[in-house]
């Protein structure tokens, strides 16, 4: 029993020790890694990137040592004030403040001027296509008004007819086509 308490501590002992020098060897990667991930992420000055580094190292290595006592001491109530220990580690990560993000702004400003952009294409493209319509409709309602009409006295011209067209905003009674925009609901988008 005594032999295997003996061989029990030696373990605890080798395996502390083992931490020990893994967290020595890791050590300054862990600092250097810690500095990037702040610098890239919280934009601190340089003096104010040494003092956080300095700190969470600190306490890391308060909670490594905290642990590799509790490992190699077996102490029970050290286990219970391990919690403390992790608090205070964490609080080191609380302090730290964050830069201002502009990134999502950035990201969503360009994003939103490229749905204006192609917003105002496709605008422009309406327009020509409601303009060439409109132009066709003027054409047809001539025509239709020259076979029908009775003579060169009730002609109009196109320009006229663009404009009765464009005017035009009601349907005939019992007539269940769509409604063109009136030119005054037309002016209001923007796009004549």
């Amino acid at each position: 029993m005594l032999l295997l308490q003996i061989r029990s501590k030696r373990k605890k002992r080798k395996a502390s020790q083992q931490l020990v020098s893994q967290i020595k060897t890791q050590s300054k990667a862990r600092t250097e890694e810690t500095g990037s991930f702040l610098q890239e992420f919280y934009d601190l000055s340089d003096m104010e990137l040494a003092i956080a580094v300095a700190a969470i190292d600190k306490q890391e290595r308060r909670f490594f040592q905290k642990l590799v006592d509790t490992l190699s001491r077996s102490e029970a109530s050290q286990i219970t004030s391990f919690d403390a220990t992790v608090a205070e580690l964490i609080d080191t990560y609380k302090s730290l403040k964050p830069k201002q993000v502009d990134a999502t702004n950035k990201v969503g400003s360009d994003y939103n001027a490229e749905d204006l952009n192609s917003l105002r294409a496709e605008n422009a493209t309406l327009a020509e296509e409601l303009k060439i319509t409109r132009e066709t409709m003027a054409s047809v309602i001539s025509e239709f008004g020259s076979m029908f009409g009775g003579g060169k006295d009730n002609k109009l011209e196109s320009s006229d007819m663009a404009n009765k067209v464009a005017i035009s905003g009601t349907p005939p009674e019992g007539d269940n086509t769509e409604v063109p925009p009136s030119k005054a609901n037309i002016s209001e988008t923007g796009i004549v």
